[in-house]
């Protein structure tokens, strides 16, 4: 198997097992956020204030995780692209024309 073709397979399995727990951590926290708006609800004698500060903390937790996920695509792709077997460019036969020059 070569180095490029075994490199992809790990980067694949990579990849899936990141969306995988990426997929989990969002369940998990859909299900909280139910649990929390639910509780928050139902609770009359909790202040407005407080209730608007859960909210922001969901807020805010949402965005980190849609930054982090943009992230890590952008990565995976640059990855994938590196080892893009379309390419056929051997990276060897690089280094000895550069050095050569």
């Amino acid at each position: 198997m070569e180095q490029t073709e075994m490199t992809q397979r790990m980067t694949s399995f990579y990849r899936t097992a990141y969306e995988n727990s990426i997929n989990v951590m969002n369940t998990i926290q859909e299900q909280t956020e139910k649990m929390v708006h639910l509780s928050l609800n139902q609770s009359p004698w909790l202040p407005e204030q407080s209730k608007n500060l859960v909210n922001t903390w969901i807020a805010s937790y949402k965005k980190g995780c849609d930054d982090f996920k943009a992230a890590a695509e952008v990565q995976y792709k640059k990855y994938e692209t590196m080892f893009n077997p379309e390419d056929k460019i051997n990276p060897m036969e690089t280094v000895k024309k550069t050095k050569s020059i």
